[in-house]
C-alpha cells in the first residue's frame, strides 16, 4: 500500500509548490524507514552537518530553476485557491466515486470470479489505493487549518487547542460509527430477548440474533455492513470488524450500562464552537474592518475543510485496505486449496506480485512464505533504531522564501506536525507526559490495548492506553474514560477524535504503552498534557 500512495507525491508536491522532490521508504531489517528529499538536494555527503549560512538559501532560494518553479508553482496554486478546491473535489467528486467503487466490490461474489478476473480484481484494488486524493486532501486541509491557527495566534494570541474549539464537532466520519452503537444499544433495551443474548456475548451469539429478534438482527447487520468493512490497523494482516461482529456486540452491550446521546454530544460539540466564536469576535470587535473578513474568511474555510481529512482515510485508506484484505484472503484460499501455501493467511507473507502471479502460473510459494515469516519473527524480536543518520539541523528557513511559497510550504509542515507530533517521553517514574489533546481531567483504571485482539478488555470507563487508533477504532471511544496513546498530534486520528466525544486525552506520549499497565489507576489532565500514576 505504502509504495502505491508515494507514487504520486512528486505530482502533488509540484503541483502546489512544496519544496520537495518525493518521499521514499526503505525497509532496513523488517522495518518500515522513511525520509523525504527536497527539491534541489545534492547527494548526501558523509560528514557534512551544517546547513548553509542563510545568505546563501536566500540566494539559491532564488536561483536554482527547481526552487524557482517551485515558487511560481505556489502562486499559482493560491491564485486558483487550489487547498480550497481540492476539499470541494473530494466531497464532490472523489468521495462519490470511492463510496460507488466500494458498493461494487462488496458486491461482487470473489469466489465465483475465474483466477484472471481475481487478478484483475487485485490490480484494480491496488490502483485505487494510489488514487492521489490520499494525499492531496490532506495538503489542502493542513493549509486551511494552518492559515486559520496563524490567523488566530497573531490577531487573538490563542494557541493550537483554543483556535481548533472553533472546529469542535466537525469531524464526523469517526464518530458516527460510535454513536450509532447507541441507536442500537436503544433498540436492544426494548428487546428482552436481545437484552439476554447481549449478557454473555461469544462467537455465536450474532448467528443467534434473528431468531431472537428479527428487528434487532436486520438494524445489527446494516450497522455491520455500513461500519464494518474497514481495516483496525493500516496492514491488511488484521482482520475487520465485520469479520468479528460478536466484538462490536459486546460494544453494545457496554453501551446498555452507558448515558450517550449523539444528539447531546451534537448540540454541545455546536455550543462549545458558537461560544469559541462568539469570543473571537468580541476581541475583534477593535480591530479593523479587514482583520475581521480575514478572520471570518479563514475560518469558514478552515470549517469546511476539517470534515475532510477523516472522511478521507476512511474511504482512502480504511476500507480501501479492508477490500484488498479479502482479497488477498480469496487468493490465499485457492493458493492453500491447490498447495501451493500451506495456510490461508500465508498469502499475508507474498507481495502482490507474487501472489497474483502464483495464482495464474500455478508456482509453490512454501518456501517463500518460510523465509518471510523467519524475517518477521527476528524483525519483532530486534527492533531497528528509531532513525538512521542524523536529522537535518535547525528549521527549515522557509521565511526566506516569497510569501505564497511560504504559506505553503509552512502550512504542510505545519499539518505533518500536527498530525505525527513529536514524543515526549517521561519526567519520572510516576508521570508520563504528551501532547495535551482533549481538556478535562479523569481518574480510572489503565486498559492497555495494543489492537484489535485486546478490544473485548475494555470495559466502561477505563483510561485506553494504545500506540495510536485509527477510524475503525471509533467504535470503542463512548466506552473509554480516557485515552493516552504512545504517538501522534493535535490533528492526529486519537486526538480528533477524542474532543468530539470530549473524552480527556494525551497523544504523543512516547512509550505509555511500556510503562503502564493493566488495572493502575491514573489521572489523565487532557488539558496539561501529564499522565499522573496513583
Amino acid at each position: 500500500m505504502t509504495e502505491q500512495i508515494l507514487k504520486v507525491f512528486p505530482a502533488v508536491f509540484a503541483e502546489f509548490g512544496i519544496l520537495l522532490e518525493r518521499a521514499e521508504v526503505a525497509f532496513v531489517g523488517g522495518w518500515v524507514y522513511n525520509r523525504t528529499v527536497p527539491v534541489g538536494a545534492p547527494a548526501p555527503e558523509r560528514g557534512a552537518s551544517a546547513p548553509p549560512p542563510r545568505w546563501l538559501l536566500w540566494l539559491l532560494m532564488r536561483t536554482h530553476p527547481a526552487v524557482r518553479r517551485r515558487c511560481r508553482a505556489a502562486g499559482r496554486a493560491l491564485a486558483l485557491d487550489l487547498p480550497a478546491a481540492v476539499i470541494r473535489r473530494w466531497f464532490d467528486e472523489w468521495r462519490p466515486e470511492h463510496q460507488s467503487d466500494v458498493a461494487k466490490a462488496l458486491g461482487v461474489d470473489l469466489r465465483s470470479l475465474s483466477d484472471a478476473d481475481l487478478a484483475a480484481e487485485l490490480d484494480h484494488r491496488v490502483e485505487v489505493i494510489g488514487h492521489p486524493a490520499h494525499i492531496v486532501v490532506a495538503i489542502g486541509y493542513w493549509i486551511q487549518v494552518y492559515e486559520l491557527t496563524e490567523l488566530c495566534r497573531d490577531l487573538l494570541g490563542w494557541d493550537i487547542p483554543k483556535t481548533l474549539s472553533l472546529l469542535d464537532g466537525l469531524s464526523t466520519a469517526s464518530t458516527r460509527p460510535g454513536n450509532q452503537l447507541a441507536d442500537l444499544a436503544r433498540i436492544a433495551r426494548s428487546s428482552p430477548a436481545v437484552l439476554r443474548l447481549l449478557a454473555d456475548v461469544d462467537e455465536s451469539t450474532p448467528g443467534r440474533l434473528a431468531d431472537a429478534d428479527p428487528e434487532f438482527a436486520r438494524a445489527f447487520s446494516e450497522y455491520v455492513e455500513a461500519n464494518g468493512h474497514r481495516s483496525l490497523r493500516y496492514d491488511i494482516i488484521d482482520p475487520t470488524l465485520a469479520e468479528m461482529p460478536y466484538l462490536l456486540l459486546r460494544l453494545v452491550a457496554q453501551q446498555l450500562e452507558l448515558d450517550v446521546s449523539p444528539a447531546r454530544a451534537a448540540r454541545e460539540s455546536l455550543h462549545r464552537r458558537d461560544r469559541a466564536a462568539d469570543e473571537a469576535l468580541e476581541l475583534l470587535s477593535s480591530h479593523s474592518r479587514d482583520d475581521k473578513e480575514r478572520f471570518e474568511r479563514a475560518l469558514t474555510r478552515a470549517r469546511r475543510a476539517f470534515p475532510a481529512l477523516e472522511d478521507r482515510v476512511w474511504w482512502t485508506t480504511s476500507v480501501q485496505a479492508a477490500l484488498l484484505r479479502y482479497v488477498a484472503l480469496e487468493i490465499g484460499r485457492r493458493l492453500a486449496d491447490r498447495h501451493q501455501i500451506d495456510a490461508v493467511d500465508d498469502v499475508f507473507f507474498l507481495e502482490a506480485d507474487v501472489s497474483r502471479s502464483a495464482l495464474l502460473d500455478g508456482a509453490r510459494c512454501t518456501e517463500i512464505v518460510r523465509i518471510a515469516k523467519g524475517q518477521r519473527d527476528w524483525a519483532i524480536r530486534n527492533p531497528g533504531p528509531p532513525a538512521y543518520g542524523d536529522p537535518p539541523r535547525g528549521a527549515p528557513p522557509f521565511d526566506l522564501l516569497p510569501r505564497d511559497a511560504r504559506l505553503v510550504n509552512q502550512g504542510v509542515l505545519w499539518g505533518i506536525t500536527q498530525v505525527f507530533g513529536s514524543p515526549r517521553g517521561v519526567r519520572d517514574e510516576r508521570v508520563v507526559s504528551g501532547t495535551p489533546a482533549s481538556g478535562g481531567r479523569y481518574t480510572g483504571p489503565v486498559r492497555v490495548i495494543t489492537g484489535d485482539g485486546d478490544f473485548d478488555k475494555i470495559r466502561t470507563g477505563d483510561v485506553v492506553v494504545c500506540p495510536t487508533t485509527s477510524p475503525a477504532w471509533s467504535v470503542v471511544f463512548p466506552s473509554m474514560g480516557a485515552l493516552v496513546a504512545d504517538a501522534g498530534g493535535m490533528l492526529s486520528h486519537p486526538a480528533i477524535i477524542a474532543r468530539e466525544y470530549g473524552i480527556p486525552a494525551v497523544v504523543g506520549a512516547g512509550n505509555a504503552t511500556a510503562l503502564l499497565h493493566d488495572g493502575q489507576t491514573v489521572t489523565v489532565d487532557g488539558t496539561t498534557g501529564v499522565v499522573e500514576l496513583g
